[in-house]
């Protein structure tokens, strides 16, 4: 994938969308955030905790292309873990009201490895970590299946 930088400019998705396990902010799943000013930034952004410092989306590395910008489509991409990296799935984190959506997103781009190989995506879209989406071309074509967790998967 091409890293490119860019900046969040005004985009605060982050913001509201993950829980953020930190002893001093003590934020819930998609819920905003205190110290977020909703489309301008963080009121405490020189001593934002070290996790929201070292938090990076897909589409601030560069990874998702430009007009995938989180608060214009309405959901942010996160690899998670080691195992998102080996099975090439992206999590991807979404306002409720924005997930039928995601699949007209997604259709206009493809992110593919070096063996050629596409990346899918799992869509959390609430607090309930059961309720998923899955969006997967060579198995579903261009739409999002959702239901529970072990079932679409």
């Amino acid at each position: 994938m091409k890293q490119v930088s860019r900046e969040c400019g005004d985009c605060t998705l982050c913001c509201k969308l993950p829980l953020i396990e930190d002893k001093d902010l003590q934020k819930k799943e998609y819920t905003w955030c205190k110290d977020c000013e909703i489309g301008v930034g963080c009121k405490i952004y020189s001593k934002r905790p070290k996790v929201c410092k070292d938090f990076k989306c897909e589409w601030l590395l560069g990874h998702f292309p430009e007009h995938a910008r989180p608060d214009k489509v309405g959901f942010y991409g996160t690899t998670e873990n080691l195992h998102s990296l080996t099975e090439k799935v992206f999590t991807l984190y979404a306002v409720e009201h924005k997930i039928h959506q995601i699949a007209k997103h997604l259709s206009k781009f493809r992110i593919v490895d070096s063996d050629g190989d596409e990346w899918r995506y799992c869509i959390r879209y609430n607090a309930n970590d059961d309720d998923l989406g899955v969006y997967d071309r060579k198995r579903f074509g261009e739409r999002v299946l959702f239901g529970k967790r072990g079932e679409i998967i």
